[in-house]
């Protein structure tokens, strides 16, 4: 696997090896929560880290907390050896907007398949050790964390609302095949006394390494590897 390149260049070096529009598709997404960079970002990193690993035709990638499935499918356009994914997002007013984000990718030959539940429901036997790769860009603030926007879309992609960050910590734990990789977006609110990169690393403590943490535009991506 190649190194990890210096926080300060990360974003840099990632748009200028670009050589292919900012997006690979024109993805749906609902009226009234766009993606942002970020998304794009975080595949594209998963993207360059793998490209040197061997990649296993049975290999399964879970796009966790995935909204209209951008960051998967993102990877999914830019590393053709992925062909099997599994999406996990709670919130059903995403679902007309990713199935139709499948619609566009049908030619990469995915076998794909789209979970609107709680990811707390992968705690289940037929979920477990079943990844091999994580991509997750979750909500970044806790309750309580300012004011919750009106639109319910909003409110619970921005904030904790339907589980706690250690919540989501306790399924990757539980996802994750040994050995295998998720990449975190996080975002710390220091005014609260919030320093997920802390809380992160004591929470796998023991069961998973912090391999890196990057900047991404003021958002911290963390690189895990399971025990």
């Amino acid at each position: 696997m190649t190194p990890y390149p210096p926080a300060k260049s990360y974003v840099k070096d990632l748009v200028m090896t670009w050589d292919a529009p900012r997006f690979t598709c024109d993805y749906s997404q609902p009226a009234s929560y766009r993606f942002s960079m970020d998304s794009i970002l975080l595949a594209k990193a998963a993207v360059r880290d793998f490209a040197e690993r061997e990649w296993s035709p049975q290999a399964r990638v879970l796009d966790l907390c995935a909204g209209a499935g951008v960051v998967g499918l993102e990877f999914a356009h830019l590393e053709p050896r992925a062909k099997n994914f599994d999406f996990v997002e709670i919130q059903t007013d995403y679902r007309p907007s990713f199935e139709e984000n499948l619609v566009k990718a049908h030619a990469l030959g995915l076998t794909a398949r789209g979970h609107f539940m709680n990811h707390r429901e992968l705690r289940a036997p037929e979920f477990a050790a079943a990844y091999d790769l994580v991509l997750c860009n979750p909500p970044y603030f806790d309750p309580g964390r300012g004011p919750l926007p009106p639109d319910a879309l909003k409110a619970r992609s921005r904030f904790f609302v339907d589980a706690s960050f250690r919540d989501l910590l306790e399924t990757l734990m539980f996802v994750m095949k040994a050995g295998a990789f998720a990449y975190v977006l996080t975002r710390d609110q220091k005014e609260h006394g919030d320093d997920r990169t802390r809380e992160l690393t004591r929470a796998l403590s023991g069961r998973a390494e912090l391999v890196a943490t990057e900047d991404l535009r003021g958002t911290s991506l963390q690189i895990l590897r399971r025990l």
